[in-house]
């Protein structure tokens, strides 16, 4: 992909904290009650308001405003820097300090490599850590023991999953107004454009397997939004399923899709010589770090695969 395109959608995330920060400026600060007109408020008198949520490990978390909140995955740094006070977010993974278009939102944050940096984690003294489903639940256990709640998103399982993430974490904070222009603003990102009847395929390249990405996942969303058909999805398949070259030749689809530097790998996997992807030059490699975001950066890979074929169908 060209550096262009990076460019083009390296401004979404930037855009989505600008307008929730001044939807947030109009229907009033972080952890303020929120009252409405036309509908009564969580907060009166009448109702019972939710004290906690449960994260996707069934732990119970309290819901309410904190002032030092870690985020321990990629994808929680993305959703916090949109729906909360920067000031309040006191470390990231380092893999947000160094991403090619986003790590301006999170410079000069301390970083740590992964959510096992138990020592570097406590001593950013964190009323919150936020992970997603990959920590290993003694890591998690430890922070408990000392005290820090941790609230765990749970695996990324395409934008839906996305998308509820950041709903739920916008409640556990109580700034929910604050995500309704995000989910606005990405479902408009993500609406398909320029729709064709190309089936397209996703397929990972690790040694001697190859590996899909179909319903469920962040790469079945991202062909969806390119305007594309998903041929995974249309065989039957969903999530993360392992592929022989038999099943790829029978999906015959009309476009592949992997990752950078992994196309003339595929073509040269035994028996995917004969697919007709690799016959017509129809592989689209996009950069790793755009495929492979399960969150924000979704819309942004769904836009570069569009410009891609179009230079295709120019060619």
């Amino acid at each position: 992909m060209k550096r262009a395109d990076l460019l083009n959608g390296a401004g979404l995330l930037a855009t989505l904290v600008a307008i929730v920060f001044a939807v947030s400026a109009v229907t009033g600060s972080a952890g303020s009650p929120r009252q409405s007109a036309s509908a009564p408020s969580q907060y009166d008198a009448d109702s019972s308001p939710q004290s906690a949520i449960t994260d996707a490990t069934g732990h119970p978390v309290d819901i309410g405003e904190r002032r030092r909140v870690v985020a321990a995955s990629t994808t929680a740094a993305d959703i916090l820097v949109t729906i909360y006070e920067r000031d309040r977010l006191v470390g990231v993974p380092s893999a947000s300090a160094s991403h090619r278009t986003r790590a301006h939102l999170v410079a000069g944050l301390p970083t740590f490599e992964a959510l096992s940096d138990l020592e570097r984690i406590i001593s950013l003294q964190p009323d919150l850590v936020v992970t997603n489903g990959h920590a290993a639940e003694r890591d998690i256990a430890r922070l408990r023991e000392r005290g820090i709640d941790v609230f765990d998103l749970g695996p990324m399982a395409g934008a839906e999953a996305w998308l509820g993430d950041v709903t739920e974490l916008a409640r556990l904070l109580d700034v929910e107004e604050r995500a309704v222009a995000v989910v606005d603003e990405f479902n408009a990102a993500m609406r398909p454009r320029d729709q064709t009847n190309m089936r397209a395929l996703y397929i990972g390249v690790y040694g001697q397997s190859l590996y899909g990405g179909a319903t469920g996942t962040s790469y079945h969303d991202v062909l969806i939004a390119a305007g594309l058909h998903d041929a995974a999805a249309d065989a039957g398949y969903s999530d993360w399923p392992e592929y022989n070259a038999e099943e790829v030749l029978t999906m015959q689809p009309d476009l592949v899709v992997t990752a950078d530097g992994m196309g003339r790998a595929l073509c040269a996997h035994p028996g995917l010589h004969l697919l007709a992807a690799c016959q017509t030059q129809r592989v689209i490699e996009l950069p790793s770090e755009l495929l492979h975001d399960p969150g924000i950066g979704m819309p942004d890979a769904a836009r570069a695969l569009r410009n891609r074929l179009q230079t295709h169908n120019t060619d």
